[in-house]
């Protein structure tokens, strides 16, 4: 395949490999073109070609963030990156890439100073649609977010990671932003043949992951336990009703700090039009 027979959509598609931490090498493989093609694109897509990883690295943050989860903040990231992050480990590299929609750019840059990073906010479209995303090459950083469980291709073998009792909530709340949420739908009641506003929690992730996830709710919220369904490859844990999904709410945003604002706004929203007290202690 030449360079120009390349698709809008398939030059987005190595731009964000690429800032997701693939080498020029591996994309001229999987691509069967040159290396020096792939570097052609990625510089035609406004992005900037890596020199040698943390040889002369430009940019800074704690790098030791990860070692010992004990803040609110540092939880919250774990879980977080749990959900939506990804951990890429090479012979010469070990980066951490978090890509969001664009609209959460501000999230990032949350993410930026609690890690006190200087590393920048890339902006790129993918199928027309714009993201946000960053990356931190850093051994140390991504070997202690893999004693967490949180390795490449985590996605459907993700295990629960030990975390000290007080911080659980945060974690969850940073794993639910990145892959679940709190939501209204309508429900018919046939006796009064009218819609009425339910409300339902849910969140995907690996079985085993979402099994201590529930025994936590269960633990902290008063539910029962609930069959989780399959979701393609991976599962989903459910709850629906006000006052199961009320109780799950004010668990998960117990004196909190640093959640994403858009859901956060939605919820509150959506929530508004009942009666069922939740405590927004945030």
């Amino acid at each position: 395949m030449s360079f120009n027979k390349f698709s809008e959509f398939e030059e987005q598609e190595i731009s964000l490999k690429y800032l997701n931490g693939e080498s020029s090498v591996v994309l001229s493989k999987i691509y069967n073109v040159s290396y020096s093609t792939i570097l052609r694109i990625i510089r035609r897509n406004n992005i900037n070609v890596r020199t040698q990883p943390e040889a002369q690295r430009k940019y800074n943050c704690d790098y030791n963030f990860f070692e010992d989860i004990n803040t609110e903040e540092k939880a919250y990231w774990l879980g977080f990156i749990a959900a939506d992050g990804c951990v890429n480990v090479r012979k010469n590299q070990s980066v951490l890439t978090i890509s969001l929609q664009g609209k959460d750019e501000n999230h990032l840059e949350k993410f930026k100073k609690n890690i006190n990073s200087t590393h920048p906010i890339r902006k790129y479209k993918v199928n027309k649609y714009n993201v946000c995303s960053i990356s931190i090459s850093n051994k140390k950083l991504v070997n202690d977010l893999n004693k967490y469980g949180i390795i490449q291709n985590k996605s459907l073998i993700l295990e629960f990671p030990i975390i000290k009792k007080e911080f659980l909530n945060h974690f969850l709340r940073g794993y639910i932003d990145g892959d679940g949420g709190f939501y209204p739908y309508k429900k018919f009641n046939k006796k009064r043949n009218n819609y009425y506003n339910e409300y339902e929690f849910s969140v995907t992730s690996s079985k085993n992951f979402l099994e201590d996830f529930q025994k936590i709710l269960i633990e902290n919220c008063s539910l029962n336990e609930t069959k989780l369904k399959k979701a393609g490859n991976a599962f989903t844990l459910r709850y629906s009703g006000h006052n199961q999904v009320d109780r799950i709410f004010n668990f998960i945003y117990s004196n909190c700090l640093v959640y994403l604002d858009r859901k956060y706004i939605k919820y509150i929203a959506s929530f508004a039009d009942h009666q069922s007290p939740l405590i927004y202690n945030v």
